[in-house]
């Protein structure tokens, strides 16, 4: 069937076709594509037109701000000394800050060149205060003058050196975030950034002692404590064991550590008898290189309080940490321990 149909299609298609209007006929330019816009054609730029361009006018910058500047207030030409804490020997210090009373500290070198304090406390001068008024005073940056007028004196430095010169340097009291006026007796007036002095000028109470020995650190070799326990430890720096080489749980180097690193709680007040310190409880000797030192450690019973006290050779007593304290007294075998 299919045989006869499709063949009757395909003519009956063939006859509409031929009897179809013809359609009409389109211009040429109908048929042509239609023509995208386009972005008009921008030329490469020529070269510059004017004369080769000279050197940057005015002044060659001169150098950063430093040691060996001129000063921008009213000492004008004067220049920043340099080395100004080198060959120190003594620095007194006085701070006066709005609404207290005035501070000060006073410190110097001992004839093994050891920077110890002699008031308000005596003992070992915590060397880090040292070494941030060497750097704040070696080259701080000078800044134009603040609008405010200068007020009274918060900072007054007297540098001693060795050659027996003594140098006084004051500060000025200013609004927060004001330039300070600095006035180097002899040399001129200057104006610093306020950050030099509000966090590298150290304060008063920072020279205070921070333990009884620092400064024989990794030196110390023996340590004997003579009391209620008596032991004696030997070794350094890191590795101590007992003299009678009886093994302990404890790390031994913390028994030399209490007096050679910064254990120093509190500066109590008061003679040694009343911190139990006369007669003492203990003597602990420490011995660095050739040179060994007599420690007295005291203790006071404040009801369920328990306080431990120290003392170093031309020194003021100092408050011990509890554990510290304790752990000097009973050493490295703590009875019921």
């Amino acid at each position: 069937m299919n045989r006869i149909v499709w063949p009757l299609v395909a003519a009956l298609s063939i006859a509409a076709c031929e009897k179809a209007p013809a359609l009409p006929q389109l211009p040429a330019d109908a048929l042509t594509p239609m023509r995208t816009a386009t972005r008009p054609r921008v030329e490469a730029p020529g070269p510059m037109v004017g004369p080769t361009p000279g050197p940057m006018v005015g002044p060659t910058p001169g150098p950063m701000v430093g040691p060996a500047v001129a000063a921008t207030g009213g000492g004008a030409g004067a220049v920043w000394p340099r080395g100004l804490t080198d060959s120190l020997v003594r620095v007194e210090l006085t701070r006066t800050r709005r609404g207290e009373a005035p501070r000060s500290a006073r410190v110097a070198r001992d004839k093994d060149g050891v920077w110890v304090m002699e008031a308000p406390r005596r003992g070992e001068a915590d060397p880090n205060a040292l070494d941030r008024l060497a750097i704040a005073l070696e080259a701080p940056q000078l800044v134009p003058s603040g609008k405010t007028a200068p007020g009274p004196v918060e900072f007054d430095f007297k540098l001693t050196s060795k050659s027996g010169k003594t140098t006084r340097l004051v500060t000025r009291q200013t609004p927060l975030g004001d330039p300070v006026p600095v006035t180097i007796e002899g040399v001129g007036d200057f104006t610093v950034s306020p950050v030099e002095v509000s966090t590298k000028l150290p304060d008063p109470s920072d020279f205070l002692p921070t333990g009884l020995w620092v400064t024989a650190g990794p030196a110390a070799t023996s340590l004997e404590v003579k009391g209620s326990t008596s032991y004696r430890l030997v070794g350094g720096p890191t590795h101590w064991r007992s003299a009678d080489r009886r093994p302990s749980r404890f790390e031994l180097d913390d028994f030399p550590g209490v007096l050679v690193g910064r254990m120093v709680v509190g500066y109590p007040e008061g003679g040694l008898k009343a911190l139990g310190l006369d007669p003492p409880v203990a003597i602990a000797t420490l011995c660095a290189k050739e040179r060994c030192r007599d420690f007295k450690l005291g203790r006071v019973d404040e009801g369920p309080v328990t306080r431990y006290y120290a003392v170093a050779p031309d020194a003021d007593p100092v408050e011990l940490r509890t554990s510290d304290g304790k752990k000097l007294n009973e050493g490295p075998w703590p009875k019921g321990r």
